[in-house]
């Protein structure tokens, strides 16, 4: 959406008033666009016409999918001693709120392999890049019980976290399938990705 900002002078002027402004806060050129836009090296100006007390600046936000929290966009007018001064309120704050939730899920659900010593790759995947590093902690159920593969005599795995680095979408984990000499049915363990309260 676009929001403005309004600077107001404490009377009109016979001429033209351009009270120079920054533009700041976390968001970034990706997030947002400022009018009026600088030109070249030049400063932002919010241009006063002759006979009227407010002109408007325009803040547009893009919409992006990036997992990133929300974010501000700071305005905040110059000052010229010779032309103007500044009344108190001579900065605003923009709070731009993050509408990309993530959710994160195995690639696939069920994978059946042979008891040959190979090595299974588990694929994760959130559903939109997290402008920052993500952690999602795992449980693996396994068992003694018949039917059930145990750790480690029938598999081994690190048991830590899928560790996503910023704006990437995919992580893998590797699964060793131990070639053990026993006779025994099919087994089957469980691996659960757990919810975070920062994600």
């Amino acid at each position: 959406g676009t929001t403005t900002v309004t600077g107001t002078l404490s009377r009109a002027l016979t001429s033209e008033l351009r009270v120079p402004f920054e533009v700041g806060g976390t968001a970034d050129s990706n997030d947002r666009t400022v009018t009026p836009a600088a030109v070249g090296n030049a400063k932002r100006e919010l241009k006063f016409p002759a006979g009227q007390t407010t002109a408007t600046i325009s803040v547009a936000v893009i919409d992006d999918s990036l997992a990133e929290g929300d974010e501000t966009v700071t305005v905040t007018l110059s000052t010229n001693v010779t032309a103007y001064t500044l009344g108190s309120a001579n900065s605003s704050v923009i709070k731009i709120k993050d509408n990309d939730a993530v959710s994160v899920g195995f690639t696939v659900a069920k994978v059946d392999v042979w008891e040959d010593g190979t090595e299974l790759i588990v694929t994760a995947r959130l559903s939109n890049p997290s402008a920052s590093a993500l952690s999602v902690p795992i449980s693996v159920s396994s068992s003694t019980v018949n039917g059930y593969a145990s750790r480690p005599a029938d598999f081994s795995m690190s048991t830590t976290d899928f560790d996503f680095p910023a704006n990437v979408t995919e992580v893998t984990r590797t699964i060793q399938i131990i070639n053990d000499a026993l006779n025994e049915p099919n087994e089957q363990f469980t691996i659960a990705l757990l919810p975070t309260t920062a994600s």
